[in-house]
């Protein structure tokens, strides 16, 4: 039963599945919607909080598909679902939601870009290069005389376990390939990674002439990176959700 799973107060995130799937092409990670289980109906509805964005509520549109993520106390569980009302309850907005599918434990193959500030550095590297084994054969490649001064910097402004989105100084060739040198720190881990990229998009940033934004879907060697980052992610989403409390 879904009372077994998820209980009042859970937290939730959802975004629409059209834009996850439009994600894979462009690049623009979907907007996400933060909310918490308000009710569980006996017919298997969940009533969650309406979404507020900068102190408004949020309305939503009804009878399109959502991936909801639930923030239960023995994990993460999504589903697919759609908002099939929006009322007031108790002096509360909220929406009432049919799931289409099983709640089943999300594993963070896809998951959400997470908003961090991060002080990166990276190397271009070519698509031969990116073909190779490991991160240590590329670094090999690219020791030379010039080793430090190709290495570029970056901020990296938004992160997953599929990709970064990153502020450079200069724009990169949609399609290129590059080595990111990542170091994710708090308070249970502190580990660098060497990660190949791709780029997936590369525009000037909105209000600059100097400043890039690049999207990097990244290319794994070593799935354990992945697990690190997402576990980076989940704690810092945690630390988060506590603060607001």
């Amino acid at each position: 039963m879904i009372t077994d799973i998820i209980h009042l107060g859970d937290k939730v995130d959802f975004c629409l599945v059209q834009q996850m799937a439009q994600e894979q092409k462009t690049g623009v990670s979907p907007k996400i919607y933060k909310s918490q289980v308000n009710d569980i109906g006996d017919n298997g509805d969940i009533e969650i909080t309406m979404p507020i964005e900068n102190g408004k509520v949020r309305l939503l549109p009804l009878g399109v598909r959502y991936e909801f993520v639930f923030y239960a106390k023995t994990g993460l569980y999504h589903c697919i679902g759609q908002i099939k009302e929006r009322c007031k309850k108790d002096n509360i907005y909220v929406l009432v939601v049919e799931l289409h599918s099983q709640m089943e434990k999300f594993q963070r193959r896809q998951y959400y870009r997470y908003p961090c500030l991060i002080d990166a550095e990276f190397y271009p590297i070519t698509e031969e290069d990116a073909e190779k084994n490991s991160t240590e054969d590329i670094l090999n490649q690219l020791r030379d005389d010039q080793f430090y001064e190709k290495k570029k910097f970056c901020k990296v402004v938004d992160v997953s376990g599929g990709g970064v989105r990153i502020i450079a100084e200069e724009k990169l060739q949609v399609g290129s390939f590059l080595l990111l040198i990542l170091k994710l720190t708090n308070e249970v881990m502190d580990t660098q990674h060497y990660i190949m990229g791709h780029v997936l998009t590369s525009e000037v940033l909105k209000g600059y002439t100097d400043k890039f934004e690049i999207r990097i879907q990244f290319i794994f060697k070593d799935n354990k990176i992945r697990e690190e980052i997402i576990k980076y992610i989940f704690e810092e989403e945690r630390k988060d959700r506590n603060s607001e409390l």
